[in-house]
């Protein structure tokens, strides 16, 4: 009889080990949301690692950390920085079968012989001039941009906040030529593959674009398009460039796995383009365990970036469904609906065991009563998918206290791939706009929305992203920027729509 086979840590960045010698991501996620709060709150903390039912009771534990988070700045920095602390220092990074620390790693590469140069390819398009959002087989310029959106804030679906955002980019079509020589930022785009990445859109402003993503045949895709626009595309490359290097030579050496070459990319980021400011924004998203993973590569780049080079600017996608500060004006509105719905709404809720009310689900908070707490978490998403982004959360809050620029704009639910290949989920997404005011963005439309925004954070005086502007609290940034499809403004929480949209779904 054979014996049996020992499973193989992937290799890369991975979840430390527990007492058993299991890479468990529960009892790992439960001792960084201690470690996180047990300073401010022991008991929280102990209860939290007392929990023999992680799995379904995640959110109310994280949700009290996000409410007390809010209590004062201080609070909200001594707890991202021990949730990101506890994070670090636990994860490991596996290298040929040998595991050390993920810090250790790190330090290693600072000090290694570089393994990446840059790869460049020119575009020959020209420069678009006009503010792009595509909808619906369209594609809306300047002041139709500017209309869509107004129409989206008047149906609840996005903020006020946004629209006045577009309608300044509109007022300054200068902010749209990202030509390195006139701004002296480069962007990095960690997951450039994504579909809500805005490779795409930097690129035909004029962009630099250093593309970070896996060797695959995708690359060859960005490589083609980026000859179509008037931005520089960069990849990073095993192999330095030459005036002889083809550009099939270029795509064979090119790519690199967030995952796996951690310390190699931080060390490459850290010294490429060499003052210029680079804006690196965040946009892996892989499913369960490994989202988490990626998750912290990502973090562990920014952070050896953001110690070398103190004028990085971060930009990540907020997420609608976890724990943060939203405007109470979308909460009375939200109500303001619930007590004007159909009546058909009635029916469903007894037929799908109920519509839950946000009514006393959200909770005010004390000290900022112009803002609630929102309580937005989805069993189904999971808690390895809420510790991924809260993490994000807390990077922001920790990098802007020290000077850096984030941009963190709330994401329209989207019909990505990695959303709709699930049958079920799919079938909600296409059901969800039965309840006002909510709708599912096409990809392409959430993506360039998105880099719109972005575009604002990086270009205005006044936008809310910079470390200069004023903000009494800094998770209030995350109540900035909602493009939030109409979670915000919606009756019923985000749970409790899952079964109604999916029976609206199977209609479609």
């Amino acid at each position: 009889m054979a014996p049996p086979k020992v499973k193989q840590d992937p290799e890369g960045v991975n979840f430390p080990k527990n007492a058993k010698g299991e890479r468990s991501t529960t009892s790992f996620a439960k001792q960084v949301w201690g470690d996180a709060i047990s300073k401010h709150d022991e008991s929280l903390a102990s209860a939290i690692v007392k929990e023999k039912d992680w799995r379904h009771k995640y959110p109310q534990y994280v949700f009290k950390i996000g409410q007390a988070s809010m209590e004062s700045v201080d609070a909200c920095l001594e707890i991202a920085s021990n949730g990101l602390k506890s994070i670090h220092d636990s994860f490991e990074f596996v290298r040929q079968g040998q595991s050390m620390k993920l810090t250790e790693a790190m330090k290693q590469g600072a000090n290694a012989n570089p393994v990446f140069s840059s790869g460049t390819i020119k575009g020959g398009g020209g420069l678009v001039k006009a503010l792009q959002l595509p909808l619906k087989n369209k594609c809306l310029e300047g002041q139709e941009v500017l209309e869509q959106v107004q129409a989206w804030e008047k149906n609840g679906v996005v903020e006020p906040d946004v629209t006045s955002s577009i309608e300044e980019l509109t007022k300054n079509s200068d902010w749209l030529d990202l030509d390195v020589a006139k701004t002296n930022k480069v962007f990095v785009l960690i997951g450039a593959t994504s579909e809500l990445c805005p490779f795409e859109s930097l690129l035909k402003m004029g962009a630099t674009v250093v593309a970070i993503a896996r060797p695959s045949k995708r690359l060859a895709r960005l490589v083609e398009f980026a000859k179509t626009t008037s931005g520089t595309l960069v990849l990073p490359v095993t192999t330095p460039q030459t005036a002889e290097t083809s550009e099939a030579q270029l795509l064979e050496c090119a790519g690199a796995d967030v995952l796996t070459q951690t310390p190699e990319l931080a060390q490459y980021l850290t010294s490429v383009f060499p003052g210029k400011q680079l804006v690196i924004g965040n946009y892996i998203y892989l499913d369960g365990e490994a989202h988490v993973r990626a998750s912290v590569a990502m973090d562990a780049i920014l952070q050896e970036v953001c110690s070398a080079r103190k004028d990085t600017f971060l930009a990540y996608l907020g997420t609608p469904s976890i724990a943060y500060p939203f405007p109470k004006a979308a909460y009375d509105d939200a109500l303001a609906r619930g007590k004007s719905a159909p009546w058909w709404h009635g029916p469903v809720s007894v037929l799908t065991w109920g519509l839950k009310s946000v009514k006393g689900v959200h909770k005010p908070i004390e000290k900022y009563p112009e803002y609630m707490m929102i309580n937005a978490f989805s069993v189904v998403q999971g808690p390895n998918y809420a510790l991924a982004k809260t993490m994000q959360n807390w990077r922001c809050c920790v990098a802007r206290a020290a000077g850096h620029g984030v941009s963190v704009n709330i994401t329209p639910v989207a019909k990505t791939v990695s959303v709709m290949h699930v049958s079920t989920v799919a079938k909600a997404m296409n059901g969800i706009s039965a309840f006002d005011p909510l709708i599912a963005f096409e990809p392409d439309t959430a993506s360039k929305l998105m880099a719109n925004l972005l575009v604002y954070d990086v270009s205005s005086p006044n936008a809310p992203a910079l470390p200069t502007s004023s903000l009494p609290h800094p998770m209030l940034l995350l109540a900035t920027g909602g493009a939030h499809s109409g979670f915000w403004r919606c009756p019923y929480t985000f749970d409790s729509l899952e079964t109604a949209s999916y029976l609206f779904g199977l209609m479609k």
